[in-house]
């Protein structure tokens, strides 16, 4: 699944560099009058040929970029170390084809209608837009996948039962002199190529030296097997 994460990573990239080069500057920092003006002139006339692309355009992108923001930030989900099988990502090119073939009916129509104005003076500008739609449509097609992967799975799983071999609770220097604390609840044997989770700090304070965990592994909806947060602890 790291792979697959590297992947998400250059399609944000690459959606947000193509986003960039067509959307209007509207930002009146470090400006002239005449720039400001230009930078104006170009937003009316760039909503006036696509309407529905600078409504809408933007929530493509952010949605993916806040929601795994939020995953790897607050996520209690541990993916299984073991290559993932070809239901994924059949899935995902599912998903994001129909996302982009949606994306380019609806777009193109406003491509071929725009204004003459902006088809002088930005005759490039379908360029920076189909890379933005075929990289957005990516992007969406990760996060449905991977959110329905857990959201839609029900079931109970696989019960592993590991001894904790170490409950650890450690800081660390973020930027501006924050500090992160860590919580890690380590055990034998490995589970799904995991010989330790992150943990809420409720459960690492209760967790000690030789103390039963159990462990569920679940297949996921769309065959991305993980650890479920579900864990329980055995006290000896």
């Amino acid at each position: 699944m790291g792979l697959c994460y590297i992947v998400i990573g250059i399609h944000f990239l690459i959606s947000l560099i193509s986003y960039w080069s067509f959307t209007p500057n509207t930002s009146m920092k470090n400006k002239s009058d005449y720039q400001i003006a230009q930078d104006q002139k170009y937003d009316k006339l760039f909503r006036k040929s696509f309407p529905f692309l600078s409504r809408y355009s933007g929530l493509f992108f952010f949605v993916p970029f806040f929601y795994f923001i939020l995953y790897f930030w607050l996520g209690r989900i541990d993916i299984v170390d073991e290559p993932l099988k070809t239901a994924p990502f059949i899935t995902i090119i599912m998903f994001s084809l129909s996302i982009m073939t949606l994306l380019l009916f609806k777009i193109s129509d406003e491509y071929h209608s725009r204004d003459f104005e902006i088809k002088n003076k930005h005759p490039f500008i379908g360029l920076g837009i189909y890379i933005y739609i075929f990289s957005v449509s990516i992007l969406c097609g990760f996060t449905i996948t991977h959110f329905g992967n857990y959201a839609l799975d029900f079931s109970t799983g696989e019960e592993h039962i590991v001894t904790i071999t170490k409950s650890v609770h450690y800081t660390t220097r973020g930027p501006k002199r924050g500090v992160y604390h860590h919580y890690e609840i380590h055990f034998m044997p490995q589970v799904g190529g995991h010989e330790y989770l992150d943990v809420p700090s409720s459960l690492q304070q209760r967790a000690k030296e030789n103390d039963q965990l159990k462990l569920y592994v679940k297949n996921g909806f769309f065959g991305i097997p993980y650890i479920s947060s579900r864990k329980e602890l055995n006290k000896e």
